[in-house]
């Protein structure tokens, strides 16, 4: 299976990284290829994109939830996608630390299942496609936090 891990330094103090990190609302704004957003509240939020990548047709159902909030650090957000013919769960954690006069993100994200036509798909792709999201998100993270420090 696909796993992710990877370290985000962030000029911003490690509160507004994790005050941002744990709203719903934030994280649907950085990730990419957002169509609509179907609903964010406090601890979830469900999404609808349009993935920019040939095996994946048409739009995505992104659905996250915080499952373990240990503030003002570590969290876990178990993640679900559905599309036409493909379906994903995924497990992804971060923890939020003081780095030099900001913040360091030690992130890690693995999918636990695949099913439908993402099955097909080689690992090779499908770990070049989430390297390819994961890194569009964080840039996205990188320039609201920007915004909002300012």
């Amino acid at each position: 299976m696909v796993h992710l891990d990877g370290d985000e330094n962030f000029d911003q103090p490690p509160q507004l990284v994790w005050q941002s990190l744990t709203d719903p609302r934030f994280l649907c704004e950085c990730f990419p290829g957002v169509d609509s957003i179907v609903r964010a509240d406090e601890h979830s939020a469900a999404l609808v994109v349009r993935p920019g990548f040939s095996f994946v047709r048409g739009t995505l159902e992104v659905s996250f939830q915080f499952a373990d909030v240990q503030p003002p650090r570590v969290a876990r957000v178990a993640i679900q996608l559905k599309g036409i013919g493909s379906s994903a769960i995924l497990d992804a954690r971060f923890e939020v630390t003081p780095f030099n006069a900001g913040s360091r993100v030690t992130w890690s994200a693995g999918v636990r299942e695949l099913g439908g036509l993402l099955k097909a798909v080689s690992h090779g792709l499908l770990e070049g496609a989430a390297r390819k999201v994961a890194a569009d998100t964080w840039q996205q993270v990188r320039c609201k936090l920007a915004r909002r420090s300012n």
